[in-house]
């Protein structure tokens, strides 16, 4: 029985080659596309749900009152001194990241930058479940290293990495001459779905050295806590600041507040903090991408419902002729299960071999920082594979039921004929069809033109062309170096300060005596060439003064009573404040005597990325802060020796520092928005070919379905175009339905993801008439194929043949 049934699918096949390649083609996209975007979001869902101890593990993040911002990296001494004085702790770890630190094997070597390194605590392994596979941490080891699988064998190859001993420095310190560290164990390589990220794990010890992290205010580490199953979470994060006011002189526990994250919680609800060495990931692109699998899903099932009840009607006649010989219901159920049942074999099989090909390219856009191997558990696998089986089960109940309602309603007679048009399916799924693509093609448009416009959009600021780099300068001689660069034909300007965007906390500015203006400020610091070098509009004023180098460190910075520092405010500033006659206006920093005086007001800039609208700023250099950072402008096209020149200079006089040079990186200040455009025009693309696929299969069917209608037109003398003009009619209709309900749809979605930005771009009635037109084109080009073919043949030869 199954060897007639096999020889009849055969039959098939061979006769309808063009529909089973597309059918397959169709689903093993969709498929692949399934599986690569849910095992990501699998993983991400699961982040850090694999600790045993992963509902008790809560990291401390605090917020200092006055700024309202809130942090992830806290005091480095919180933690043990929690642990003793808090009930309810049952242990504590700390993480501290550093990107500076290098590694090599012997002393004649190079320092290696290792950017995937923590330093941890000796009982990071107690909390966190991160198989050691080989080795042991042993406390009586100074300054041990724990290094991952893949690690070692790309460092070691086949030889056994215990015991053997490195070299690790920060390379962004001069005082640092490097320490010997020797690996004593090997983990597993981290899970995919672990927000925590290392190659190499250091000892604590070696970067505890450095007496500043000892310093109550010094916020260096991230601090896990693992809490006793009783403990009151609400207490606990009150007893904190008290118990940081009792062991320190300056913080006030009313000044300063805390709140225990889940660790589960860490990955997707981490967005209020500052960026962070911990992975963090975005809801809503997570819900974004289910709604992906659904709708890729649902374009291919419903290409492959409406291929496949075609094909039905057109065997209508044959399945009514075995029914005639006996055969019942469920043989022609079987018959078409087995088909459905090889269809999707066929396709899971090349769904694999393009997801393995593919993932790489996914991934990148889904999860640049943190790009893994593509690999299934078990668990992910069979998830799938339920998945698939749910989705051709359905499908095949679809197909099953419109088959039994052609053969078994009103009898075998009725069953030959064509089915009534306001009962096809095929028509109603391809305006579901056309409205998806419309729909999705309005926000890839909307969407893109909001990126391009934040790509181009006027900043304040010229951030073409610039650079910025760390000068570890103990001696403070920035003038010296300012003029080194400046004689390089290519460096126009240089300065000293914070290169933009930054993302300093907000300080509380007011007038003296007038305590009712009082508001919030950020300090950017910036020499006397930062507006020139970053081309900032000064409205009106001066630039600051210059100051005679070099000059003592510690005085520069120290708060001196009664005297008066030069600011440079924006245009915010002056009407938050309600400055009719800015300059000259004294203003106080912080509730006690620190005044400054307006010298020049600048336009306002976008210091913040485009998320943010412009705030009150002020432009300082004489501050307790200072910075290390040098900025340049040059000349266009001259990067590569401007970039030699640094370098060279930079190593002349720091040849034991890791050099670090920056530009303005659109990339990375957008990388989740840039992840959700590419998203949707990489889905965009895929619902075109999906939808094309079934649309071309739909008029093929058609254009066969009516080859005798076109030869009588023909005869009666129709000409070739009032032919297409006719067959065009109809889909052009089905594409006005299905933009009048997609097109409000997308609209919605655009405007509601347009809200997170502070300057976005409008949506103008010409995108809906752009989106309508693309539409009517590329579903009129497909179908304009087909008719054109049949209206070209010669009428006499197709009377004769139907």
């Amino acid at each position: 029985m199954f060897k007639q049934y096999f020889k009849i699918i055969l039959r098939n096949w061979k006769k309808n080659k063009i529909y089973t390649v597309i059918n397959i083609v169709g689903l093993a996209i969709a498929f692949s596309i399934t599986l690569l975007i849910s095992n990501h979001v699998i993983t991400e869902w699961t982040m850090d749900k694999f600790h045993s101890n992963a509902g008790n593990i809560y990291r401390i993040t605090n917020q200092y009152l006055e700024s309202k911002e809130w942090e992830s990296l806290t005091a480095y001494l919180i933690g043990p001194y929690a642990k003793q004085e808090i009930p309810g702790i049952v242990n504590y770890t700390r993480i501290m990241p550093s990107n500076s630190y290098g590694i090599k094997n012997n002393e004649t070597e190079e320092y290696i930058p290792i950017p995937k390194s923590l330093f941890i605590d000796e009982n990071f392994f107690q909390m966190f479940d991160f198989p050691i596979i080989q080795g042991k941490i042993d406390s009586t080891v100074l300054n041990w290293i724990i290094v991952t699988q893949n690690y070692a064998k790309q460092h070691f190859g086949d030889q056994n990495p215990i015991d053997k001993t490195v070299f690790i420095k920060d390379l962004d310190s001069e005082k640092d001459h490097g320490c010997v560290a020797r690996i004593v164990a090997v983990i597993e390589d981290l899970p995919a779905n672990s927000s925590i990220q290392s190659d190499i794990f250091i000892d604590s010890r070696v970067i505890s050295k450095n007496r500043d992290i000892l310093y109550w205010g010094c916020c260096s580490s991230y601090t896990y806590l693992q809490l006793a199953s009783t403990a009151d979470i609400s207490v606990i994060e009150r007893m904190i600041p008290q118990m940081i006011e009792k062991n320190n002189s300056y913080l006030k526990a009313n000044e300063y507040r805390c709140q225990l994250q889940p660790l589960t919680d860490i990955y997707f609800h981490s967005n209020h903090l500052h960026p962070e060495a911990i992975l963090r990931g975005q809801i809503s692109l997570s819900l974004l991408l289910y709604g992906i699998i659904l709708l890729i899903l649902f374009l291919a099932l419903g290409n492959y419902i409406m291929i496949k009840t075609a094909q039905i009607n057109k065997n209508i006649t044959r399945m009514g002729i075995q029914k005639c010989f006996g055969a019942d219901n469920r043989t022609i159920r079987l018959q078409l299960s087995l088909e459905i049942g090889i269809h999707t074999l066929c396709a899971l099989l090349l769904s694999f071999a393009l997801a393995y090909v593919l993932h790489p390219y996914i991934i990148e856009i889904l999860s640049p920082e943190h790009p893994y191997r593509f690999h299934l558990s078990f668990q992910k696998f069979a998830g799938f594979l339920l998945l698939v089986f749910f989705a051709m089960f359905l499908t095949g109940f679809v197909l099953h039921l419109y088959t039994h309602r052609r053969l078994n309603h009103n009898g075998l007679k009725q069953a030959i004929q064509p089915a009534p048009r306001y009962k096809d399916i095929k028509k109603i799924l391809t305006i579901v069809q056309i409205t998806i693509f419309s729909a999705l093609l309005f926000c890839a448009t909307a969407v893109s033109r909001q990126m391009n416009y934040m790509q181009h959009m006027d900043l304040g600021f010229n951030q073409e062309n610039i650079l910025y780099f760390y000068w570890p300068d103990n001696e403070f001689r920035y003038e010296t170096l300012k003029q080194k660069l400046q004689h390089y034909p290519a460096i126009l300007n240089a300065s000293n300060g914070y290169p933009l965007p930054c993302y300093e906390r907000a300080e509380s500015i007011s007038i003296p005596n007038q305590p009712e203006k009082t508001i919030k400020a950020r300090i950017i610091l910036g020499d006397a060439d930062y507006i020139d070098t970053y081309q900032i509009q000064l409205q009106e004023g001066r630039c600051l003064k210059k100051y005679n180098y070099p000059i003592d460190l510690k005085e520069f910075a120290r708060i001196r009573p009664n005297h008066i520092r030069e600011a440079i405010v924006n245009q915010s500033l002056v009407k938050a404040l309600q400055l009719e006659h800015p300059l000259e206006t004294i203003l106080n920093l912080w509730d006690h005597e620190y005044p400054l005086k307006i010298v020049g007001v600048v336009d306002d800039f976008q210091y913040f990325p485009l998320y943010k609208y412009t705030e009150p700023a002020i432009i300082m250099y004489e501050f307790p802060q200072i910075s290390s950072t040098m900025i340049i402008h040059y000349q266009t096209g001259e990067f590569q020796n401007v970039y030699r020149y640094i370098r060279t200079m930079f190593q002349e006089k720091f040849p034991n520092t890791l050099f670090k040079c920056e530009e303005y990186n659109f990339s990375e200040l957008y990388g989740k928005d840039i992840a959700v455009v590419k998203l949707i025009i990489l889905f965009a693309l895929i619902t075109i070919l999906i939808g094309g696929m079934g649309i071309f299969a739909f008029s093929t069917f058609m254009v066969e379905s009516k080859t005798r209608e076109v030869a009588l037109r023909k005869v009666n003398g129709a000409t070739e175009w009032q032919i297409m003009q006719l067959f065009n009619q109809q889909f052009f209709a089905r594409v006005l339905l299905a933009c009048f309900i997609g097109l409000p749809v997308a609209y919605y979605a655009s405007k509601e993801w347009l809200k997170g930005f502070a300057y976005k771009v409008e949506i103008h009635a010409g995108l809906f008439i752009f989106v309508f037109l693309t539409s009517v084109f590329v579903v009129l080009a497909i179908t304009t194929w087909q008719t054109r073919k049949a209206a070209r043949q010669n009428p006499i030869d197709t009377l004769k043949t139907e």
